[in-house]
């Protein structure tokens, strides 16, 4: 079977995260850059992401409308859920059963399936297969701590998605093998980076974004306690007596960003540690090639997609330990590695980082593994495997 059988098929993805139709709300952005990616190869593809109910009060629910464009259809299904793990393993959820009678509804036919994260959608996946006979491909994106807890609590619900995936693919080269007790097919599968993130004329981006800094630094992320932006805010305190000049730029947004706004305060570093808010695709790009270092100081990671962002760009990176960074930053002209919640390692490796003549074209190089053509190819000729098995079991 090869591509071209791709050509005929419906792909169904479950995820709880999609961004809307501008970005303008970029979560699970990774799964919608891979379906920009392998879209050309299917006849059809349907998103279906779940948006908690909230009676569109809210500006997230009014945000999300269903849109289309190319041979993708997205849909958002207004959910009530509240999440396992706070609930005692009790599912309080409707997602499943409103995605089974949606499907009914509006008379979805598809080949396969492509969840994203353990719960609820390869839960939900595993329903599908079950009622519909239809194969599914697991992704499991949870961070390190999340995936523990799962681990540790082995709802059924979670022994669903894993035992009755044809494929699990898990991003995390660390603990990829715990899958393995509940199904043979599990893979190592590293997030691949989308073809907009490449080197720029450094130069002229700074001119662009009229910056006039020698020297800056640049992190982004969802403004969570997770991704260690306060450690980097506090980092900067020790930072600055060493290089007054140096300035801190943080883009994202998130439910810690006003903490974040008071700390730099707290800590008098208003003209040394800046927060841009949302950047859109484009400028996000953008502030990758200017930067002289890109930093992440999260606490956990399944896989860190923004560290082969910056790489792709040809930036070196200070990371820390959050076992997943580890398994990026495996050169020691990549970047430089240092233990997470320590401000004081962080600011001491980032001075560090500051002063090495760093070979572009290293990095360049080796953030080639991590281009989309390579490992949707991989991808792809999992699908391929799937459809391929189901097809002679009939």
């Amino acid at each position: 079977m090869g591509k071209k059988i791709l050509a005929d098929k419906t792909l169904l993805i479950i995820t709880p995260y999609y961004p809307d139709e501008k970005n303008k709300d970029v979560q699970g952005i990774f799964v919608k850059d891979q379906i920009n990616e392998i879209k050309k190869h299917f006849k059809k593809i349907y998103v279906i992401a779940f948006v908690l109910n909230s009676l569109k009060i809210s500006k997230k629910n009014r945000l999300y409308k269903n849109y289309s464009y190319d041979n993708v259809s997205v849909f958002y299904l207004r959910s009530l859920y509240f999440p396992l793990e706070f609930s005692g393993g009790i599912r309080i959820d409707n997602r499943h059963t409103k995605l089974l009678r949606f499907i009914k509804k509006k008379d979805l036919k598809f080949d396969l399936v492509h969840a994203h994260f353990s719960w609820p959608s390869g839960f939900i996946a595993s329903k599908i297969k079950d009622q519909l006979n239809i194969p599914y491909i697991l992704t499991v994106h949870e961070n390190f701590t999340w995936f523990k807890s799962e681990l540790k609590n082995d709802y059924k619900e979670y022994r669903s998605a894993w035992t009755k995936a044809d494929r699990i693919l898990r991003v995390n080269m660390q603990d990829y093998k715990h899958l393995m007790s509940y199904n043979e097919s599990v893979e190592f599968f590293p997030n691949a980076v989308s073809s907009r993130f490449k080197p720029l004329d450094k130069q002229l981006v700074r001119e662009e974004l009229e910056l006039k800094q020698k020297e800056f630094i640049f992190a982004l992320g969802i403004h969570v306690k997770r991704k260690g932006f306060q450690d980097l805010i506090i980092a900067m305190k020790d930072i600055k007596q060493e290089k007054p000049q140096l300035k801190c730029y943080i883009g994202g947004k998130g439910p810690k960003t006003k903490f974040l706004k008071r700390l730099i305060r707290k800590h008098d570093l208003s003209n040394h540690v800046e927060l841009l808010g949302f950047l859109s695709n484009e400028m996000y790009v953008k502030w990758l090639n200017a930067c002289d270092l890109f930093i992440f100081p999260s606490h956990s990671e399944s896989f860190g997609v923004t560290v082969v962002e910056a790489l792709t760009c040809g930036k070196p990176v200070v990371a820390t330990y959050n076992n997943a960074s580890e398994f990026i930053l495996t050169e020691n002209y990549l970047g430089l590695l240092v233990n997470s919640r320590s401000p004081t390692d962080l600011a001491m490796g980032i001075i560090k980082a500051l002063n090495i003549n760093w070979e572009r074209k290293k990095i360049l190089d080796f953030a080639t593994r991590f281009l989309p053509a390579k490992i949707n190819e991989k991808l792809l000729h999992y699908y391929q495997s799937i459809l391929e098995n189901t097809q002679n079991k009939k």
